[in-house]
């Protein structure tokens, strides 16, 4: 089916069949680039889209990821374990499968998933949403939190909190139902300083559609100042279409997975950098042993770009 900015039922046909073989065996049927990491609210994990975890524009993730309730965020990766791999230049969500009772990724325009394609996979199970270090929700477009191309997120945990580090995913269908909207725009955080409120725009200030929802994390950096930072691109960072990370925490193989967000106005300043309308990933830059950001289609990284980032130390 072709997916469009507004409600639709995504009917699936195809169906994930997990063989209960020995563990290897199902890694590879599942494309796990490393088996789901058990952490302090749920998993996390670099997993690659295979014949047999996809079908039309989206790939499943592991069995293990079925709450329906569950927050799940998820980050393009080049190159899981640094190898070379495959470029979804799509803007990405996630959905919840009821026909195999899993989380999926999906491409927002309804693209095929490309065999090969990785992404870092957050998951938190919806009865740990609010950890000792990061808040997970859901954010859904409304006609009182949303204006042209904006949605409020208006929470009481970010809400006066211009110094939160907040990541976002778009999320098809929350809960499961079977009804679900879709965006196929970039999105952006921003710091409305006016209200005291953090805001998801469209990047490329198209209308925000009614009904579009977000996966939410958010923390303060205070609390993980390696794990959550924001990313600027400058003249010595940026490189043709990547900024890398300078962090001798991140430098070297400690660092496993990454997610980030694009943010307009990073703790609230009252300068803001360039719009990015293109989709994005991470990168692991072996010559130079950084973590980079970059832009899927190959365009050049703006300078003063900005970018909330959150690490999980392997």
């Amino acid at each position: 089916m072709v997916t469009t900015s507004t409600s639709s039922s995504r009917g699936r046909s195809k169906r994930l069949i997990v063989s209960l073989l020995p563990g290897l065996v199902l890694m590879l049927s599942l494309g796990l680039t490393h088996a789901p990491i058990a952490h302090a609210d749920g998993y996390i994990g670099a997993f690659t889209a295979t014949t047999a975890n996809s079908a039309g524009d989206y790939m499943n993730l592991p069995p293990v990821l079925n709450d329906p309730t569950a927050i799940v965020m998820a980050t393009p990766n080049w190159n899981p374990n640094g190898k070379a791999g495959v470029f979804d230049n799509h803007q990405i969500g996630v959905w919840f499968n009821k026909g195999v009772g899993v989380w999926s990724i999906l491409n927002e325009d309804g693209s095929a998933m490309p065999v090969g394609a990785s992404f870092n996979v957050r998951y938190v199970s919806g009865s740990t949403v609010s950890g000792s270090y990061f808040n997970d929700f859901t954010v859904t477009a409304t006609s009182t939190n949303t204006h042209s191309d904006v949605t409020y997120i208006n929470n009481s945990f970010t809400n006066g909190q211009p110094g939160l580090n907040i990541i976002l995913t778009q999320n098809w269908n929350p809960g499961g139902v079977l009804i679900g909207t879709s965006n196929n725009h970039a999105v952006g955080l921003w710091y409305d300083t006016s209200v005291q409120e953090w805001a998801i725009f469209n990047e490329d200030s198209a209308t925000m559609p009614l009904g579009a929802s977000f996966n939410v994390a958010a923390t303060l950096p205070s609390a993980l100042p390696q794990e959550a930072f924001v990313q600027t691109a400058t003249t010595n960072n940026t490189s043709y279409n990547s900024t890398c990370i300078n962090n001798p925490y991140l430098d070297g193989s400690n660092v496993q997975v990454a997610w980030t967000t694009p943010v307009w106005n990073p703790v609230g300043v009252a300068s803001q950098g360039p719009i990015i309308t293109d989709p994005l990933g991470v990168w692991y830059d072996k010559a130079l042993a950084q973590w980079c950001i970059f832009d899927e289609t190959s365009n050049p990284m703006p300078v003063g770009a900005s970018f909330n980032v959150f690490v999980f130390e392997g």
